[in-house]
């Protein structure tokens, strides 16, 4: 009986470890995604600002 709570207790660890790594690595792509966004913005508006002061 205390083998098996044991046993119940490690798949719960196990499963909620696993939920925690998959929500790490959805965090992590939409960080990505968010790096890679603000990065082209960032470009495209530095290089309307320097096509706007040739003028």
């Amino acid at each position: 009986m205390s083998s098996l709570l044991i046993l119940h207790g490690l798949l719960r660890v196990t499963n909620s470890s696993e939920h925690m790594i998959m929500s790490c690595i959805a965090y992590r792509k939409m960080f990505i995604t968010y790096q890679l966004f603000s990065n082209n913005v960032i470009q495209k508006s530095t290089s309307a600002l320097s096509q706007n002061s040739e003028i």
